[in-house]
């Protein structure tokens, strides 16, 4: 080694986000958070199983998420007033200017005579 050989770490190198990888995979990589590395191992290792091991598809898997999600939105939307949680509700608000924009730019219906 030479005089040209200088002594880089690896999250020095690859942490800052300006050459390979932002500093949150860094610290997954160099296990810097224990648990947060260890749960990305456990769903790498369960998705390898799934899809590898028993031979699972992809889409059944995606449509029974989709059906379970919204059952629970069916059930927390239900549940809500027996509970008094309406401020955890999804609300959907739409400015008053998209609305106007809106309604300015939708063809007329046409009136019956």
């Amino acid at each position: 080694m030479g005089e040209w050989a200088v002594r880089v770490s690896i999250r020095s190198r690859c942490g800052h986000g300006l050459r390979c990888l932002p500093l949150a995979v860094a610290d997954v990589l160099l296990w810097k958070d224990r648990n947060l590395s260890a749960g990305v191992l456990l769903g790498a290792t369960l998705i390898w199983y799934l899809f590898e091991v028993v031979e699972y598809n992809i889409i059944p898997l995606l449509c029974q998420i989709a059906i379970l999600a919204m059952l629970v939105i069916f059930i927390w939307s239900n549940a809500a007033p027996l509970l008094n949680m309406y401020e955890f509700l999804f609300q959907f608000c739409i400015a008053e200017h998209l609305q106007e924009s809106r309604k300015s730019s939708s063809p007329s219906m046409p009136s019956d005579k």
